[in-house]
């Protein structure tokens, strides 16, 4: 199995950034807060993918 793309919703945006930068090599692009709906949104890329195999 390969995992294409995955999203999440955390409490601590900041930190869940940190987290996959420290952890998996993430590339992580600029914060965008949108305030008429509130809320914020990162993406992330990581350099090395990972195949899971069953």
């Amino acid at each position: 199995m390969k995992i294409e793309h995955a999203a999440l919703y955390v409490r601590d945006l900041e930190g869940a950034k940190r987290f996959f930068e420290t952890y998996f090599e993430a590339k992580s692009n600029q914060l965008y807060h949108n305030k008429k709906q509130v809320f914020s949104l990162t993406s992330s890329a990581l350099t090395k993918g990972r195949d899971w195999k069953s």
